[in-house]
């Protein structure tokens, strides 16, 4: 077969020159150009316009030596929390591709342009383009929004707690579902959900932020649904993050207020002279960890949980970027190196892997373990095998990685050729799935490669 060399550009202009044989598909010289480009492409386009399709072999195609061709850059998404066992994966097209325990069978009304997708401990929720939400999984997760489906249809994003949602309207209200006991109900605070930019949750409450920085709570009063403490002060909200069972607000002015529970990181007493020109907030399970402008961390809360870093403190210098698992913390600096403290066998000990640790640009984590993902496009894990802190195994396979994200017991990686790959332990309630990695081919073609197993 003839063997060709195809130039292949971006709007952007970033381009690549892919050696093909005329008898290789379409769908192969795409695949080839994401690895090159490292992006994920959705489509190739010829010099006459046309759209090529993936099943056509290049000879079919008309294509020629040194011709030129256009690459679309597909926009996947792929998303996965500590709270759900599952990963979901918007594609270009707006479907979802959904795995890892249970939820992924469970069976819901097709899924359409596809904007956002959350996910709680059991069920998922996903906004479409028109402003609808189709929820699914366990009941008592949330997965039931029958009773609220006509209010959900402007819907523009949605937030979850452990077993409930909480819709944000293109108007600035809040529909929420669920567990009442997890903020699934929020008639108490109805008339003051107006405005609502940005809504976060904690375990089982949750906190909207409106236009005019006021903040508004609900659900289980002592996970941080009871907000009257600390009314007075939560002026000129930015931003809220929360640990299980509390909230800590950042203001315009770099400030910070909490609330919730004591130990959990509702108490920051202790730090308030520090909490002065913060930048970010990150929560673990029951600790916070503030950046401040100039790059070093404040910590508070459970130390079990990651709340105090005085071990590493003077490590912490030039940070860009802070990581939680339930009870570690893990930071990027400048330089490209880590430090992690809290729960050694959590993630708060890298001593392993600190070697590795040098021009890392992003950092995920699971419940017990993280993964840091490279310049160079490999990863490094520590922590909780379980949780997917070994990732050794995998290291032939863990290459050209785009993104890596995180759920409960697992990781998976985004490759630049679209494939995903996944690893960790995905639980069905107490039974674990009896594979370590699965592969996942292509995501933009829908094939999903069968679980293969390692001892």
């Amino acid at each position: 077969m003839l063997s060709m060399s195809i130039h292949i550009g971006l709007l952007s202009g970033h381009a690549c020159i892919v050696e093909i044989s005329s008898g290789e598909s379409v769908a192969e010289l795409r695949r080839k150009a994401q690895r090159q480009l490292r992006n994920g492409v959705s489509a190739l386009v010829d010099a006459s316009g046309r759209m090529l399709k993936e099943h056509e072999s290049i000879s079919e195609t008309g294509l020629s030596d040194g011709c030129r061709v256009t690459a679309t850059i597909s926009h996947i998404k792929l998303m996965g929390t500590r709270l759900c066992k599952e990963f979901a994966l918007i594609r270009p097209d707006g479907t979802v591709l959904t795995w890892g325990a249970t939820l992924g069978q469970k069976k819901h009304k097709p899924l359409h342009e596809v904007q956002h997708v959350a996910a709680s401990i059991g069920a998922f929720a996903a906004v479409q383009a028109d402003g609808s939400v189709i929820s699914w999984g366990e009941p008592w997760a949330g997965s039931d929004s029958s009773s609220v489906q006509g209010q959900l249809q402007h819907a523009r994003t949605v937030s979850a707690a452990s077993a409930a949602f909480a819709a944000v309207t293109n108007t600035g209200t809040v529909v929420t579902w669920g567990a009442k006991s997890a903020g699934g109900d929020s008639q108490s605070v109805a008339q003051q959900l107006t405005g609502v930019v940005e809504v976060v949750s904690s375990w089982s409450a949750f906190a909207a932020i409106r236009d005019d920085g006021s903040v508004v709570t609900w659900g289980d009063e002592y996970r941080g649904g009871d907000i009257r403490p600390v009314q007075n002060e939560l002026r000129n909200v930015r931003h809220v993050a929360a640990t299980a069972m509390s909230f800590a607000a950042l203001r315009q002015d770099g400030c910070v207020v909490t609330w919730g529970e004591e130990w959990s990181g509702g108490d920051s007493s202790e730090v308030a002279a520090d909490l002065v020109r913060i930048r970010a907030i990150v929560a673990s399970h029951r600790a916070f960890a503030a950046i401040t402008a100039e790059g070093k961390v404040v910590t508070w809360g459970d130390v079990d949980s990651g709340g105090c870093c005085s071990r590493v403190e003077h490590r912490l210098h030039s940070v860009r970027q802070v990581c939680a698992t339930d009870k570690a913390f893990a930071a990027v600096r400048e330089d490209g190196q880590v430090v992690s403290w809290g729960h050694a066998a959590c993630g708060g000990c890298s001593s392993q892997v600190q070697s590795q640790l040098q021009n890392v640009t992003q950092i995920a984590a699971s419940r017990f373990a993280f993964a840091a993902l490279r310049s160079d496009g490999t990863v490094v894990t520590w922590g909780n095998p379980r949780f997917g802190g070994d990732s050794s195994l995998l290291q032939t396979c863990l290459t050209d990685v785009l993104e890596v994200h995180a759920a409960q017991c697992a990781f998976s990686a985004l490759l630049a050729d679209g494939d995903v790959i996944t690893w960790g332990e995905l639980r069905h309630g107490e039974d674990v799935v009896e594979y370590r990695w699965q592969s996942l081919k292509d995501v933009h073609s829908l094939q999903v490669v069968p679980a293969l197993l390692l001892p």
